[in-house]
């Protein structure tokens, strides 16, 4: 592996799809540092990126720009790998994060952290988790100043509240905003975008007159 690596020496993007760990144990065998010119970093298509191959990556890729399709273990918290990664990363995009498990409040305030030091940050997409990650995206966003481009999946009503009350506080660059699927707490099920069944009154004096893209979207 170290010296394929080594047939690579412009290599920008790598995708990984290893549902048997053999890549993650081939990277294992490559020295800190092993590919510097890397700047994007996407999991498979069901799967995302793993933990442990994200840990691999943050090793041997020190200055990832972009990471497409994280996903996570139910013991795991991904956003705390990604830290080292905090003085380069633009993009994250990690839609499986928090729907998988409970969190306890150490892992919330450990992931709100992590991702608070991501402040080169443009484009996020991020699974709300029934609502579970909003408290984390809420805390971290006064430190996300760069964000340009924001993606919810898995959102409630009372989540997207407390998300875009702290967008328009602190996120002045924000101008697309894409709201994919929704959490219908009228029903305890995913539903359609059924607007009537849900309170409105956490979205009163909302403005975010900087958001130029509205997408909405179920599936």
């Amino acid at each position: 592996m170290a010296r394929l690596a080594t047939c690579f020496p412009a290599l920008e993007q790598l995708t990984l799809d290893d549902d048997k760990g053999v890549v993650v144990a081939a990277l294992g065998c490559l020295p800190d540092g092993a590919l510097p010119s890397v700047r994007q970093v996407e999991g498979g298509y069901y799967e995302g990126l793993a933990d442990e191959e994200l840990q691999q990556l943050v090793r041997l890729c020190p200055k990832v720009e972009r990471v497409v399709k994280c996903a996570v273990t139910a013991t795991a918290a991904v956003l705390p790998l990604l830290a080292p990664w905090g003085g380069s990363l633009q993009k994250v995009s990690c839609t499986t994060n928090f729907g998988r498990t409970q969190w306890e409040p150490r892992q919330i305030a450990a992931a709100s952290a992590a991702l608070t030091s991501l402040t080169r940050l443009q484009d996020l997409e991020m699974d709300c988790g029934e609502g579970r990650g909003a408290i984390v995206l809420a805390a971290a966003l006064p430190a996300l100043t760069s964000l340009t481009r924001l993606n919810l999946e898995d959102w409630s009503f009372a989540s997207l509240a407390l998300v875009l009350h702290s967008c328009a506080a602190s996120c002045s660059a924000l101008r697309a905003l894409q709201l994919g699927r929704m959490w219908s707490e009228a029903r305890g099920h995913k539903a359609c975008l059924d607007w009537k069944d849900h309170d409105w009154a956490g979205f009163r004096g909302l403005e975010l007159p900087g958001i130029t893209s509205l997408t909405l979207w179920t599936k």
